[in-house]
């Protein structure tokens, strides 16, 4: 097994490389000088072992590497990866790409036949999957009743309930709870540093402040929320309670 903390791979070693010392050499000191890690540069040679193998076999012995062009490179992903990750295909496309922009940087080869090669798409992210009010309540249902019950559950229920982040919780504080009991709600940071308005379930806004009256709360303070005070700048945190209130009502 190659030693990844290696770049001085000894490619006259390896019978696939021989004959192309030179071509491996020039390719490390060039991964090496981009700033690529060990790791990406042995992977790239599993990879171009994998690619020069399929050359050995298709010309009977040694392949000449101006002689490759986008047609060998198609067949070799095709044969290679037929019924395979679209992602490992396009990994070694890129090993292959990689390895002849190496060369042409060193004026080896005028072009990259690799270029003309078009990556193949891949699916976009699947759609988050929600849970449903039972599966929610079962869930709520399954966590511990421990020391740290009231902590835990609050934090799923804000998850679950008040579709926050997992960051946006952590970031919570005190003065963030808008403590109106008919219309309770919480005043939440989020992502570009905006501030934005998100009613709270009852269910929810009394189990903080359970949490928070909680001697839990001294013992594991991990939700800053009920925690630490923060200084919310001029004015009450009810008047900032109320201006969020107004603004989110305009929306």
């Amino acid at each position: 097994m190659i030693n990844p903390e290696r770049w001085d791979f000894d490619s006259s070693r390896d019978h696939v490389f021989q004959g192309f010392e030179e071509e491996i050499d020039i390719f490390r000191s060039y991964l090496e000088d981009m700033g690529f890690s060990h790791y990406t540069y042995i992977s790239y040679l599993e990879d171009l072992k994998l690619f020069f193998s399929f050359l050995h076999a298709k010309t009977s012995g040694s392949p000449n590497i101006s002689n490759i062009g986008k047609r060998e490179i198609q067949e070799f992903l095709r044969k290679a990866h037929r019924g395979k990750a679209k992602s490992t295909r396009n990994r070694r496309l890129m090993a292959i790409r990689t390895f002849f922009k190496s060369l042409v940087k060193a004026d080896v080869l005028d072009s990259n036949p690799a270029l003309d090669v078009d990556t193949a798409k891949q699916e976009k992210n699947h759609l988050p999957i929600y849970l449903n009010d039972r599966e929610l309540k079962a869930l709520f249902e399954s966590i511990p009743r421990d020391a740290h019950y009231l902590r835990n559950k609050a934090i799923l229920m804000l998850m679950g309930l008040a579709g926050l982040r997992v960051i946006e919780i952590h970031n919570l504080n005190v003065t963030d709870l808008i403590r109106i009991p008919d219309n309770p709600g919480l005043r939440v940071f989020g992502k570009g540093n905006k501030t934005r308005y998100i009613p709270l379930p009852f269910e929810l806004y009394d189990l903080l402040l359970q949490y928070e009256n909680s001697p839990a709360l001294n013992q594991d303070p991990v939700m800053r929320m009920l925690s630490s005070y923060r200084d919310s700048g001029s004015g009450s945190p009810g008047d900032e309670s109320r201006r969020l209130q107004r603004r989110h009502s305009a929306i």
